[in-house]
């Protein structure tokens, strides 16, 4: 698990074997590469992104194929997606919600928050 900084909220396991399914009394297992592992600024593991990146990996792409990629030392294109989706796990974490009970003001604080941030990087 290979993880860039403190500060960043995701790592990358090379090589992982999940359940997939059971299927005339076998277990049937997928070997992922180069999977995107996000956590809560805590440590704890982010069970729902987590969830929704494996989801994004079984999705098939245009033509039946899957287009996204998780190549490379910072895992791809899920890595990608696991980097800007930290910024709303960070959010949710330090205003106490959970991503269910996110509203429409909830989101417009937290997209203000970055704005605010961008603005004093800038």
């Amino acid at each position: 698990m290979t993880k860039k900084s403190q500060n960043q909220l995701f790592s990358v396991l090379e090589e992982t074997t999940l359940f997939s399914h059971m299927a005339l009394g076998t277990i049937e297992t997928r070997t992922f590469n180069s999977v995107p592992f996000v956590t809560w600024p805590n440590g704890a593991p982010c069970v729902p992104v987590n969830q929704y990146i494996l989801s994004m990996m079984e999705r098939p792409g245009r033509n039946g194929n899957r287009n996204l990629s998780t190549r490379g030392s910072k895992g791809g294109t899920f890595g990608e997606y696991a980097s800007k989706i930290s910024h709303l796990v960070r959010y949710c974490y330090h205003a106490n919600i959970d991503f269910i009970h996110l509203t429409d003001s909830s989101f417009t604080e937290f997209i203000d928050s970055l704005r605010e941030t961008l603005k004093k990087t800038f």
